[in-house]
Parts: C-alpha cells; sequence; structure tokens
C-alpha cells in the first residue's frame, strides 16, 4: 500500500515541476549543493579478489565502497563465523585501500545484538563509515544497546516506513544516516519529513537506492536540497535500463551529477519498456542454519 501511495506521491511532484518548469528540488527548497556524494557495492569470492576489485573500482572514480559481510550467501549460515571472517576483511579491505577511501557495511539484519557489538567493537580501528541495518526493523529498542556498546556509526531505515518509526529512533538519536527508501516509505513528501526531523537532531540522509532510475532521481534532488545530506548509494543500471530511461542521473567520478531539468529530470521511452517488459516472478533467496531452522535474509 504505501510503495503504490509513494509512487503516487513521486509522480505528482514530477508533474508540478513540468507544469512550472523547474526541478524537483527547486520544490523542496533549492540547490544546497552542485553534486551529490555516491557510494557503490562491491562483492567477490575471497579477500584476495574483494581487495582487487575494490582497487578497480577507486580507479573509476570512487571514494566510498559498501560491503556485506563475509559469508553472506553461504547455506547454511553461520553468523558467528560471519562476524568474525567479516572482521578479518574489513582488516584486509582497509589495508588495501588505504585511509582517503570510506568503508561501509551492510550487516542486512543477520547478525544478533550482541554479534552486531562484537563486530561493532571489532573493527572501531578501521574507521569505517556505518554499519548499515543491523538490526530489523521490529526490533528498533535494541538500537539503546548498540548506541551504548559501540562508537562506529550507525544507519539503517530502508526497510522502515512513514515517519512514526522513524521518530523513535531520531529523537533518541540512535542512528547517524536515515536510510529512507522514498519509492516505499511515502515518497518525496514523507521522505521531506523524515529529512527535516534528522536536521534537527544531527542526523544525516543516506537514502536506500537498489533499484529503478526513478527512485535514483528522486534520491538526487533530495539530496541536492537537503542541508543534512551525508553520502547516496548507487547502483549500476544494466543497458537495457538505458534504453527504457534514456536520460537518468548518472554517476561520474564517484558522484551524481544534479539535473536543472524540469520536474525529477527523467526521460521514460514506452516503447523500450514494451520490449523489456516480463511478468516472471522471482523467488527470494532463502536462508537456514545448519540444523535446518530458516534465518532471515
Amino acid at each position: 500500500m504505501l510503495s503504490a501511495i509513494s509512487g503516487i506521491d513521486i509522480a505528482l511532484w514530477d508533474l508540478k515541476g513540468k507544469r512550472l518548469n523547474a526541478p524537483v528540488y527547486d520544490l523542496l527548497g533549492g540547490k544546497t549543493r552542485d553534486r551529490v556524494r555516491v557510494y557503490t557495492h562491491i562483492d567477490a569470492s575471497d579477500d584476495d579478489a574483494l581487495c582487487d576489485l575494490a582497487l578497480a573500482t577507486i580507479e573509476k572514480g570512487y571514494s566510498a565502497l559498501r560491503i556485506v559481510p563475509t559469508l553472506f550467501n553461504a547455506n547454511p549460515w553461520d553468523s558467528r563465523r560471519s562476524v568474525r571472517a567479516s572482521v578479518r576483511t574489513v582488516e584486509r579491505l582497509r589495508s588495501a585501500v588505504g585511509d582517503d577511501v570510506d568503508l561501509l557495511v551492510d550487516v542486512h539484519h543477520r547478525f544478533s545484538p550482541m554479534e552486531n557489538v562484537h563486530f561493532g567493537r571489532a573493527i572501531e580501528p578501521y574507521d569505517v563509515f556505518f554499519i548499515e541495518d543491523p538490526l530489523p526493523p521490529d526490533n528498533l529498542q535494541s538500537y539503546e544497546l548498540l548506541r551504548s556498546k559501540i562508537h562506529v556509526p550507525l544507519a539503517t531505515g530502508e526497510a522502515i516506513v512513514t515517519k512514526w518509526p522513524f521518530k523513535y529512533l531520531i529523537e533518541n538519536e540512535l542512528i547517524d544516516y536515515l536510510r529512507i527508501d522514498p519509492v516505499h516509505a511515502g515518497g518525496i513528501t514523507e521522505t521531506k519529513k523524515i529529512a527535516i526531523m534528522g536536521e534537527v537532531h544531527d542526523i544525516d540522509l543516506a537514502l536506500h537506492n537498489p533499484t529503478s532510475p526513478v527512485c535514483a532521481a528522486v534520491c538526487v534532488h533530495m539530496d541536492a536540497s537537503a542541508p543534512n545530506f551525508g553520502i547516496q548509494e548507487a547502483v549500476v543500471q544494466p543497458d537495457w535500463m538505458w534504453e527504457i530511461f534514456p536520460v537518468q542521473p548518472e554517476v561520474i567520478q564517484g558522484g551524481f551529477a544534479i539535473s536543472d531539468r524540469p520536474g525529477l529530470g527523467l526521460e521514460f521511452d514506452e516503447t523500450a519498456a514494451l520490449r523489456h517488459s516480463t511478468d516472471r516472478m522471482t523467488e527470494l533467496p532463502h536462508l537456514r542454519r545448519a540444523d535446518g531452522s530458516v534465518a532471515d535474509w
């Protein structure tokens, strides 16, 4: 329901910008920066390959890299083993990339509260930019435990909708970065409200953007207008997505350029979209522990 409402809200902002011949960031109060710094994802089969990929990605202009826990796709899943291996990976990666590249870790709700404490304490010497989604959204009170035990910045929010759950995290200053997903949390309207709440408590934006150019464009306009921008997630879109959206946000030297085109600034090719349409459903991954019990993916 909220995803559908978000889509309608985003479309209305886009239409209003086009009607007024103004980019959405102008409707949100105006541009506060000329460029939106991004981080990108890297993943590899082992630490050696990951370090090689990190260096190759830095060569493309990126200055911030995100990883998931080591053994993330291991089945059966062993969270304690993953914690130990992930600490070694962060240490190796920091040694490989040096001190001028930011490293981010997306735990993806995989570790228990105390496993997160162990992991967070162990990686403190390696100056991690933030730990993302250490805990699931139905366990927000445990962020108080993490806040009291570790000194690594925390980010969460991609699985949270509306401003009300964010209110608890923000007012108690339990996180440092807001991972709001505008296409699920309530659109541009709700995202703007959450961003303003965060600004009052010095909590920055790190908006969730794993999917389409529409989400990327919304994020860029939010980031351009928000004083409390932190960093932006970016994914490399496949060639067929560039056929559908021949004009979309593009990462250049580690950052999104900010378009002054009206509305969201996108161009959509309906013919290409029909050509690439599908009704195929993709089964989400299933994860189990060694004893056969189900683990949270």
